[in-house]
């Protein structure tokens, strides 16, 4: 499974080589590893808790 360019560069940008290397050849750990990242940066940021209420959602 590839994924696309702009997946690769953003995630390149975010997590280490062992991450990337780890996830990339599976789609639905590229999926948890973007939700992951994006839940991170929001965490940061303090916009909104999605993370918390995604999280509940899947369970």
């Amino acid at each position: 499974m590839e994924i696309s360019s702009f997946t690769y560069r953003f995630l390149r940008r975010t997590i280490s080589d062992a991450q990337l290397f780890k996830y990339q050849h599976n789609k639905r750990n590229i999926g948890q590893l973007l939700y992951s990242t994006l839940c991170f940066f929001i965490d940061r940021s303090n916009i909104i808790s999605l993370c918390s209420y995604g999280r509940n959602e899947l369970s």
